[in-house]
């Protein structure tokens, strides 16, 4: 909510017109003020009272994670990502919304003071970069569910990144589902361990963990046994970028 509305719709005027160059300006057009209306159209009930949001991007929307992702690149490009000499020391660098990872040559300190420049930049957008964490090569650093290092050798090693407030706890089996919801729930979660995670050692640790909190929502050890047995035993594939 703190992109301001004239802006994420900026944003995506020039996005259109790059991505899209084939679409008619009349087609432009509706989608922009369809866009308006998404913008206008956020109230919220509270007491008995309703409420219409005065300032900013409206928040939990249908159109908020994508408008917010055009707006942040668009800020993002305009002012950082066109500077050479500001990323000079960026190796590569990959974003979500508003979270980020990548890889920066150079030390801890040059490390801030690159992320205080970049917030210089970006306060005239009224974005700014209020947490970071920088790590060696060597050591686990988060990105969204991920985390990953480079080890001695220069290899990626990847894991899984859970916060401390994630209670990890599923559907429990007692409830009024047909039994297949269940298996998939735990075949799904299993399998999700196996992309995100390089190393089989590693692997059978998570799924572990993993099957201790299906046992905790009363599946049957059986069941949750056999699917995280058959997944232990499958190739790590990724899908095509």
């Amino acid at each position: 909510d703190s992109i301001k509305p004239e802006l994420a719709m900026e944003a995506l005027k020039i996005s259109i017109d790059e991505c899209r160059p084939y679409w008619t300006d009349e087609f432009k057009t509706w989608i922009i003020d369809l866009v308006k209306l998404s913008f206008k159209s956020s109230v919220g009930q509270f007491e008995g009272c309703w409420y219409k949001q005065r300032k900013g991007v409206p928040t939990g929307g249908s159109l908020c994670v994508q408008i917010a992702n055009i707006a942040v690149y668009y800020c993002l490009r305009e002012v950082v990502y066109s500077d050479l000499t500001l990323m000079k020391n960026v190796i590569t660098t990959k974003r979500f919304i508003d979270d980020g990872a990548g890889v920066f040559d150079g030390t801890k300190r040059q490390f801030t003071d690159f992320i205080q420049n970049i917030n210089d930049k970006l306060s005239q957008f009224s974005l700014h970069i209020d947490e970071h964490t920088v790590c060696s090569p060597n050591e686990f650093i988060s990105f969204l569910d991920i985390q990953y290092c480079f080890d001695q050798n220069g290899d990626l090693q990847t894991d899984l990144y859970t916060k401390e407030t994630d209670s990890r706890s599923y559907l429990y089996y007692g409830s009024c589902h047909p039994n297949h919801v269940y298996s998939i729930i735990v075949y799904s979660q299993c399998l999700r361990l196996r992309r995100i995670i390089n190393d089989d050692e590693r692997l059978c640790k998570r799924i572990d963990e993993l099957k201790t909190c299906f046992y905790n929502s009363c599946y049957p050890e059986k069941m949750v046994e056999n699917i995280s047995s058959k997944v232990k035993s499958m190739e790590r594939v990724l899908p095509d970028p």
